[in-house]
């Protein structure tokens, strides 16, 4: 599988756990691999030490915080995301391949359901920062389906007999 386009997103968090997978000797490893030719990282909150491994065939663009990830969504072959839901919905709505990396260290994570529920659905891929290069190693698109975004009309219809107007 090949990658020459990869966007990595924390959001606006402090992720280190992942940043720092991503800066890995592991990860630079697994990124030749996938002929990944270009990595855009966006580190969120996090301050500490930024600097990846020398990577020479990688181009690579950090940057804290973007308010617009859909022009590096866009223009990347896969995403590796923290689990929020903007995040994880605005990938598959533009048909992206979509890994998502849990932060279990943050409490009452319910980043965890989601994207436990998602990856059920086999719309993504669900890991956490330790497992992320053996993730990215067994990755399969094929297996991945494509995300159908809901109808809100159906909650509409589904209020309305309810509350009794049909």
């Amino acid at each position: 599988m090949e990658f020459p386009t990869i966007f990595v997103t924390v959001g606006s968090t402090h992720f280190r756990e992942l940043i720092d997978t991503i800066n890995s000797e592991e990860m630079a490893q697994v990124l030749r691999e996938l002929k990944c030719q270009r990595i855009h990282l966006q580190t969120g909150s996090y301050e500490g030490n930024n600097s990846s491994s020398e990577i020479p065939e990688i181009q690579t663009n950090k940057f804290q915080y973007t308010s617009d990830i859909g022009q590096f969504i866009a223009e990347s072959d896969l995403v590796i995301s923290h689990a929020g839901a903007g995040t994880c919905i605005e990938v598959l709505e533009q048909s992206k391949p979509l890994i998502v990396v849990v932060n279990d260290s943050l409490m009452h994570n319910h980043q965890t359901e989601l994207a436990e529920k998602l990856a059920s659905e086999n719309v993504l891929i669900s890991c956490t920062p330790s497992t992320l290069c053996r993730t990215l190693r067994q990755f399969n698109l094929n297996k991945l389906k494509k995300y159908e975004k809901g109808d809100p009309n159906n909650f509409i219809r589904e209020l309305d007999k309810l509350v009794g107007f049909v």
